[in-house]
């Protein structure tokens, strides 16, 4: 005699996702201690990171990245990332404000959860040689001051100034940085 057996399958859906963020900074060194990145669920800081050079992007991917079936009751989260000022001397910090809106959904079919982000930044240039891969970028300038001082003589072939003088006007010079 055959006795009829239930099985029950017991399935947690989990769904997950991160946000890579990249420092454009030219060529210039990274002031002590790198730049900082704050990442925040409405007025809430979440995480932290610090990004030390151009080529090391940086993830934010820790818990509040994961998602479970529980989380389908409010499916959209809006998270912002933002730029800690520093106080690094000549440096211009980015002030514009990345916002991440992630969907999670459910897929019937398979009953696993899809976490899809969409990623939005007021400015901020991507660099030229670009690392892949990177969700947003953060873009800082570098301003350095000097004085230069220096003294233009004009002669004629004769060494006569005077009919000079009154016609010079403004003389421009061109200062560039040679990299």
């Amino acid at each position: 005699e055959l006795t009829a057996v239930q099985f029950t399958n017991k399935y947690k859906a989990e769904g997950s996702t991160d946000v890579t963020v990249g420092k454009n900074f030219g060529s210039f060194v990274y002031p002590e201690g790198g730049f900082e990145f704050k990442l925040y669920e409405g007025d809430k800081p979440k995480d932290t990171i610090k990004a030390y050079n151009n080529n090391e992007p940086q993830k934010f991917a820790g818990n509040y990245f994961k998602y479970t079936e529980a989380d389908l009751a409010d499916p959209v989260r809006t998270y912002t990332i933002k730029e800690t000022k520093g106080s690094a001397d000549g440096v211009g910090y980015d002030e514009a404000v990345a916002t991440v809106t992630v969907t999670i959904t459910k897929d019937d079919a398979t009953g696993a959860l899809k976490v899809e982000k969409e990623i939005t930044k007021a400015t901020g240039d991507t660099p030229v040689d670009k690392v892949e891969n990177v969700d947003v970028w953060f873009t800082n300038t570098k301003s350095t001051k000097m004085t230069l001082e220096g003294e233009k003589i004009l002669r004629l072939a004769d060494g006569n100034l005077s009919e000079l003088d009154a016609n010079i006007g403004n003389i421009i010079f061109k200062v560039e940085r040679d990299d």
